[in-house]
């Protein structure tokens, strides 16, 4: 098999797998090289995907080091002196792109070592049920079949529509971490969206030195959050001095004395305002790359926004057709797609591996726990309290502040300061269970994994996600044969459930992992 053909072939070339993007699909690549299976992986951007090249691990390592100045802020409290450090930005930079092109490289090596993986580095567009073309990089095509399809394609930055937007140019996330990284920190800079990527990208800015604006077309900082943890940022970054402006459509943008220039009008008032600066990052959203993909010729069925049709065992409307991660639609977070990519690993080929026969997994997103990298740092597990009125719970709630507690003090944190967090948990009156927990402030990534833990395990759950997907893993599944229940005290009760990805309790989810470490071994074996 050629590990990365230039030149069109003639023949078809037929796998048992076929993977459409090299992030969180790799888990499956492995599982299925372990099983002995003929893979062929399919990469139109770099290799690694979204999380590595732009997005989670890029931005963590850009963003620890504004995390210790502000950090450093609280050291005349405790009794430390000495003038505050100050960013070399070269160096920050090339530790990110150092980590970026070694594991990029890295992965396209990894599996073009395997006999029975191979490489193909260009756009996939099916063409019928089990079958695709790939348009590679010098324009020529080769043409593949496989047994099963896994689509991880991911998903692009979402572009909004803004007059003069072409001729002015701004920067998405794919672009900032490629051709158009700074050498040099920006003096000034306005992202357009205040959720999660726009939320992290203000604090590293800010935290450097820059002048941030933030508008915001919601009417909430960070709005997929809990009212009081969005109230919370919207606090602190006004007390870091981060300009934000919300409910507001952006109209046009122009060039005037050298700035960029943003206009937009307020949503309930029809006022007309602009801010001036350096650069214009676009932070509004996720669009899903089935345009390219055409799903629709192998028979997978799309929602309403374009993205694919998945049930709770990640079956897509097409027999023997897959998707995994921010392709389906379920939550655009890399350990969302780290845990559908095990499930699935584990129902197609580790299950079978196992010597006696073990039940089907089960997705589940009522527990899905998540990090805002930003200051104050976010952390999040289960339904917000709106959300639980909404479900019709009888809830408590019950909220208890980092200040009140000896450490927070130990760091400096009073609750006389913008620095004092906060812990939100709301619980069903009637059976006691954690509908949910949101946490705000130090370490909030690590603090909330806990109640992930504990919230993912014991009786599983089987809700059923589109209903009308009923191929051979949903009908065994639907009729009985899945995990009914995760035992808390043994390594699953962690393995099971997502770790918040790139936090620091990773060393526990993926040391506790025995999926991922017999497969990791058998492949260094293979290898």
């Amino acid at each position: 098999m050629t590990k990365n053909p230039n030149t069109t072939s003639d023949q078809t070339q037929h796998f048992d797998l076929i993977v459409i993007g090299s992030g969180a699909g790799n888990i499956v690549v492995d599982a299925a090289l372990s099983a002995g299976k003929s893979v062929a992986l399919i990469e139109k951007g770099y290799w690694g995907g979204t999380c590595l090249n732009r997005g989670c691990i890029p931005t963590k390592i850009l963003l620890t080091p504004a995390d210790r100045l502000r950090e450093w802020k609280l050291n005349q409290k405790i009794g430390l002196k000495g003038d505050m450090p100050t960013l070399d930005w070269s160096v920050a930079a090339a530790r990110m792109k150092n980590m970026v092109s070694g594991n990029r490289q890295g992965v396209e090596d990894y599996y073009g070592g395997f006999d029975n993986c191979s490489l193909f580095h260009g756009t996939a567009t099916f063409t019928g049920k089990k079958a695709l073309a790939v348009t590679l990089d010098n324009g020529s095509t080769v043409s593949l079949t496989a047994d099963r399809f896994v689509i991880a394609a991911g998903g692009r930055s979402k572009v909004p529509s803004i007059a003069g937007l072409d001729e002015v140019g701004a920067l998405t996330t794919e672009t900032f971490f490629d051709d158009k990284f700074p050498k040099k920190l920006y003096e000034s800079i306005t992202l357009i969206g205040g959720a999660d990527i726009g939320a992290e990208f203000a604090h590293l800015f800010a935290a450097y030195g820059c002048k941030v604006n933030v508008v915001q077309h919601n009417v909430r900082l960070v709005p997929k959050q809990d009212e009081d943890v969005s109230a919370k940022v919207l606090e602190q970054f006004r007390a870091d001095g981060i300009n934000v402006v919300l409910n507001k459509d952006t109209t046009r943008v122009e060039i005037v004395d050298g700035k960029k220039r943003l206009h937009f009008k307020d949503r309930a008032t029809g006022e007309e305002e602009y801010v001036d600066s350096e650069e214009i990052i676009i932070s509004a959203g996720i669009a899903p790359y089935t345009d390219l993909l055409k799903p629709e010729k192998a028979g997978v069925e799309l929602d309403r926004r374009g993205w694919i049709r998945t049930n709770e065992y990640l079956e897509t409307t097409a027999p023997d057709i897959y998707a995994i991660g921010d392709i389906n639609g379920q939550l655009q977070l890399r350990h969302k797609a780290n845990y559908e990519a095990e499930i699935l690993s584990w129902n197609l080929y580790t299950r079978h591996m196992l010597p006696e026969k073990r039940p089907l997994r089960v997705v589940r997103y009522d527990v899905v726990p998540s990090a805002t990298f930003t200051h104050p740092q976010v952390g999040r597990v289960g339904l917000t309290e709106a959300q639980a009125k909404d479900a019709g719970y009888n809830i408590y709630v019950s909220k208890f502040n980092f200040s009140e507690v000896v450490k927070a003090y130990a760091m400096g944190i009073d609750a006389d300061t913008t620095e004092d967090g906060f812990v939100k948990l709301i619980v069903d009156q009637e059976t006691d269970r954690m509908l949910g927990m949101h946490i705000v402030g130090p370490e909030a990534s690590i603090l909330v994994q806990g109640a992930a833990y504990l919230m993912n395990a014991g009786e599983q759950p089987h809700k059923i996600v589109n209903e009308d997907i009923e191929h051979e893993m949903a009908a065994a599944g639907r009729a009985g044969n899945y995990e009914k229940y995760i035992d808390p005290r043994t390594r699953e009760g962690i393995a099971h459930a997502m770790t918040i990805h790139p936090a620091l309790m990773e060393v526990v989810g993926w040391s506790h992992n025995p999926i991922t470490g017999q497969i990791l071994e058998k492949g260094k074996q293979n290898k």
